[in-house]
Parts: C-alpha cells; sequence; structure tokens
C-alpha cells in the first residue's frame, strides 16, 4: 500500500495533502514564527481535516512531560531513556501516542503506540532521500520516504505498507506529519524556500541495519525516479535563475 504526501508551504502556513486508496486528507503544521514558546497549542499543533473542512483528530501535546523530559538531558548517562515531543492522538476514538526515545548521543528513534503495539521507526538519512524505516516485533513493515528537494515550494513524501498492516494507514498518516513537524521542522518558516537541493546524512548506530533496497525490491522505484528528476530541474533552475517555464518551452 502506498501513501502519498506532498507539502506546500505558500501564504504563510504548511499544507499537506495526503492521499491514499480512494481517501484524501489536508494536513496542517504551524508555521513557525510565533514567539510565545509557552503558547504549547498553537505552536505543536498538528491538525488534519478531511475535504470538507471537517477536523478528524484531536491531539494533545504532553506539554509538562516533554518538558520535564527535556530538563534532564543527562539521563541517557546513566543507561535510562528519555522520552521526548511526546504527542497523544485521538482519531475516531483509536487512542495512540508518538514519542522520541533517545537512549544514547547516537541511538535514537521514533515510536508509535497504537491498541497495546509499538511500532519502532528508525531515521536514516542518505543523500536527497530521507528514509524512516518502520518495524513491528523486529520485521520491516514500511518505510516512509522523504525528499530533501524542494521545487517550486513543493516537498513530497510517501509511505509504503505491506498489505498486512494496512489497517494502521491512519495513524502511519499522522506520524508522517509528526515526522515533518518534529524531526525535520519542516514547518518553520525558514523552509520557505521555492527550489532548493539539499543532502543530509546521518550516523547512527542503527545506519547498519538500514536494508536500502526494501522499498525498490517490494515496490518499485517509483519514487527515487521522482526524486532524481526533481534534482534535474532544481539544478537547471539554479544555472538558469530567471527563466520561466515558458521559456523553456520556446526552446
Amino acid at each position: 500500500m502506498k501513501i502519498d504526501i506532498k507539502q506546500e508551504m505558500l501564504n504563510g502556513k504548511s499544507e499537506f495533502s495526503i492521499r491514499y486508496d480512494n481517501n484524501e486528507y489536508t494536513g496542517f503544521l504551524p508555521f513557525l514564527k510565533n514567539n510565545n514558546l509557552f503558547s504549547s497549542n498553537d505552536i505543536k499543533k498538528i491538525d488534519l481535516h478531511d475535504l470538507k473542512n471537517n477536523k478528524l483528530v484531536d491531539f494533545t501535546y504532553k506539554y509538562i512531560k516533554n518538558l520535564k523530559e527535556s530538563l534532564n538531558p543527562l539521563k541517557i548517562l546513566f543507561n535510562r531513556k528519555q522520552i521526548l515531543y511526546m504527542y497523544e492522538f485521538n482519531w475516531e476514538n483509536n487512542i495512540f501516542k508518538i514519542y522520541v526515545e533517545v537512549d544514547g548521543i547516537f541511538s535514537k528513534k521514533y515510536i508509535m503506540e497504537t491498541n497495546e503495539n509499538k511500532f519502532y521507526i528508525y531515521a536514516i538519512d542518505d543523500g536527497y532521500i530521507s528514509h524512516f524505516p518502520i518495524y513491528y516485533e523486529n520485521n520491516q513493515i514500511g518505510e516512509i520516504l522523504k525528499s530533501n528537494v524542494i521545487v517550486e515550494g513543493q516537498n513530497i513524501c510517501c509511505c509504503y505498507i505491506i498489505d498486512e498492516y494496512k489497517k494502521i494507514v491512519k495513524e502511519i498518516s499522522i506520524l508522517t506529519l509528526y515526522i515533518n513537524d518534529i524531526i525535520h521542522n519542516s514547518s518553520s518558516s525558514d523552509m520557505m524556500t521555492i527550489d532548493s537541493l539539499n543532502k543530509i546524512y546521518s550516523y547512527s548506530r542503527y545506519n547498519k541495519y538500514y536494508n536500502k533496497e526494501w522499498v525498490k525490491n517490494n515496490f518499485g522505484t517509483e519514487f527515487y525516479d521522482k526524486v532524481d528528476n526533481d534534482i534535474l530541474v532544481v539544478k537547471d533552475k539554479l544555472k538558469h535563475p530567471f527563466k520561466t517555464n515558458k521559456d523553456k518551452k520556446k526552446n
């Protein structure tokens, strides 16, 4: 199963279209230019609406718990896990949590808890694509891919899930928004760039366990081909910054 996510950073807001099967939603993240750091509900807001603009998800940012954890960074030196950026979501009475777990300098993972099940997500930045493989009981069941290439203010993500786990597609949709907001800070105003290329590499003890061919072997190369094409488009624009699409067609 495939979930398509496209981000558009326009008019002072960060908006995402989320599509899978015959479903389509719009996700919203805060555009971080609010200087009031204590207004947690505004700054940390993650929203999801249907096409009729009905709100679909209620969320709680565990502000006090997150603040206490962030003020105690030395826990990891004593082999104690540190829990950060915890959210609790409610979608159609289905309650689930997403948070970051740190247990070492190079040991960080993202956890989604739903119906007493835990899914572990690891961040692998590998050049123009960031990868977030999703594991359940030591088996990879999905992967989120995020392009680090922005074309005309748009950024794309995609998630692939094996059919056996289609039942958590809604949770995975929220997880993708969470990653864009908390991990890559895609809602920040400094991301408001029309075209850009960003190569990012991560250094984690989990890198060596990552199967680079998992998506290609199970779902093909469509996302990789799209990113490769976007790279060529942006490189051409950077060479000819004042050339419009209409001018290109004339040539």
